[in-house]
């Protein structure tokens, strides 16, 4: 799954550029949008099953890369990832997903509902290969508030459900948008 993660984006932007205003980062959602976010997150076994290497904590980044439709309305990529480490051994969860996201004015500030459907990957990445992992679906709703244009904090929470277990995560960032 990281071995997609770079053609992805890379397609993401060959399809999403044509659909772009031509003066984009005018101020106005609509049109491309570009955008980093960084917190903290949480990432934690739901059923009962024997595997707690994705269990932890960690810092958590966010990459959104999509097109604002209007002042109010974004699709977007949402590609998440919570980087720990726990008793020596460095492990991640990776969330890349299709998200939509509605500003509740045209303008900021404003509070913003998302949600978001994609893959989710979760395990240790030591250089051994790793260890335990889970792959499978996911999904997040979250809400924020965009403080002044450009700038804002958002708490989320998804599901990732794989053959071993259903885990939970849950998140607080800050996120910088360029529009």
């Amino acid at each position: 799954m990281p071995r997609l993660r770079i053609p992805v984006l890379l397609a993401l932007v060959v399809l999403i550029a044509p659909l772009s205003d031509a003066l984009g980062f005018d101020g106005s959602r609509g049109g491309f949008i570009l955008g980093f976010g960084g917190g903290y997150g949480q990432l934690a076994r739901i059923t009962k099953q024997n595997w707690s290497d994705a269990n932890g904590q960690g810092v958590l980044t966010e990459l959104v890369l999509g097109h604002g439709i209007s002042d109010q309305w974004l699709v977007h990529y949402s590609g998440r990832q919570i980087w720990g480490s726990r008793k020596g051994i460095f492990y991640t969860a990776v969330f890349p997903s299709l998200a939509v996201t509605h500003f509740s004015r045209p303008k900021s500030p404003s509070i913003y509902q998302m949600g978001s459907l994609g893959l989710a990957a979760a395990g240790d990445v030591t250089l051994e290969g790793g260890g335990g992992g889970a792959e499978g679906p996911a999904g997040f709703v979250g809400i924020g508030y965009e403080t002044t244009r450009h700038l804002g904090f958002e708490l989320v929470g998804g599901v990732l459900t794989g053959a071993t277990g259903t885990y939970g995560t849950v998140g607080l960032t800050v996120k910088v948008l360029a529009y």
